[in-house]
């Protein structure tokens, strides 16, 4: 009864974002197959970063204390942050909608919608990476023992920032090339009247 109470008074902009975000995972992500895969593949790229931190701190290349290094750090992760705001904004405009059949918008707006949800969760990411990195300095000075481990798990997050934000402009070329055909098949069709009218 508790739990029931307190999502029916959520404040309105916490619940209109809750119900957006439901049916973008519903349009974006139908199977559950699908959602475990995205889940899988973040996993992977986070063991992945792991590795290459454990690596790295191994090494002495990276240390708990180091805060150039940290500083360096949420500056990239800031400027791919911003990188990423921007770049949801235009990947919702779809120019050649006019173009499209319907079939071919219903596809454009499922990979849209795909890819706008993607980079919400390279955002989430980005910003959950910014704040290990913020406190990864004063925790490791707190805790030397875990100066270590912290990094790691920073160095995971940022890893996870990085091939996330690499994979982005990919698939927004996917999405252009798919606009871009329809396009030219417009101007084709359009050329063809043409010519049969002369």
């Amino acid at each position: 009864m508790t739990m029931a109470l307190s999502f029916r008074h959520l404040p309105p902009e916490i619940e209109a974002a809750k119900q957006t975000l439901s049916a973008a995972c519903k349009d974006a992500m139908p199977t559950r197959r699908t959602r475990l895969n995205r889940v899988l593949l973040y996993v992977l790229i986070l063991a992945l970063g792991t590795l290459v931190g454990s690596i790295l701190v191994s090494l002495g290349i990276v240390s708990p204390i180091d805060k150039e290094f940290w500083r360096a750090g949420m500056t990239t992760v800031a400027v791919l942050s911003g990188f990423m705001i921007t770049t949801m904004i235009f990947t919702g405009k779809i120019e050649a909608a006019k173009s499209l059949s319907v079939t071919e918008l219903r596809e454009v707006t499922t990979k849209v919608t795909h890819l706008l949800l993607y980079q919400f969760g390279t955002l989430g990411n980005h910003l959950l990476c910014l704040f290990a990195m913020f406190v990864a300095p004063s925790l490791a000075t707190r805790w030397p023992i875990a100066g270590d481990s912290i990094t790691i798990a920073c160095l995971s997050l940022f890893f996870v920032s990085i091939i996330r934000s690499i994979f982005v402009p990919m698939q927004i070329i996917e999405l252009h090339r798919f606009t871009h055909a329809a396009l030219l098949r417009d101007k084709r069709d359009e050329a063809k009247k043409d010519a049969e009218k002369m």
